[in-house]
């Protein structure tokens, strides 16, 4: 309105989302999967989420690791999973339309975000509709939605070992396995 705009000119989009479709798949849930649901960018920092599964798969076999998304490193990560010999715990889903998100993330133990940067991670209130654990970093927006140790754990960026420690944290809680 300060720079002239009519008022009948402008909606507002709230940035949200509705908890009853993330919610609704209480069923879903499998012990021991890890998910992520990001750009396949650097900035995202999956590399540091399939390092994490080196350290979790020695305590926690079977662990598996989805990655929800697609990008530039998806040919940099795939090899990063072979070179690690990774390939039975950590599974590429590639991109998937909006309206599969809810049933995937009601399938998972913990919710990764393993960020870089971020802005807001609308990804994170996804997860946490869905009922998921919150394991990730203290980048951008991310500590403005997760407060440590009370819905989430956060840890350092680009530190598998502390992501992994996360994980194995809220995988011995009885609550959530």
């Amino acid at each position: 309105l300060s720079l002239g705009v009519r008022a009948d000119r402008i909606t507002i989009i709230p940035n949200g989302i509705d908890c009853e479709i993330y919610g609704s798949f209480e069923d879903a849930r499998l012990p021991f999967r890890v998910i992520t649901v990001a750009r396949l960018e650097k900035v995202k920092g999956v590399r540091y989420a399939i390092l994490a599964m080196e350290y979790i798969i020695r305590r926690f076999p079977e662990v598996e690791l989805l990655i929800i998304g697609d990008g530039s490193e998806r040919g940099a990560l795939t090899a990063l999973v072979a070179e690690k010999n990774l390939g039975a715990c950590v599974t590429f889903v590639g991109s998937v339309p909006p309206h599969s998100i809810p049933r995937l993330l009601a399938s998972g133990t913990v919710f990764l975000c393993p960020s870089l940067a971020e802005g807001f991670g609308i990804s994170i209130l996804e997860a946490m509709a869905s009922g998921c654990a919150i394991v990730a970093t203290t980048v951008g927006g991310i500590p403005d939605i997760v407060t440590d140790g009370v819905d989430g754990l956060l840890v350092p960026p680009a530190d598998a070992r502390l992501l992994a420690a996360g994980i194995e944290h809220l995988f011995l809680d009885s609550a959530v396995c």
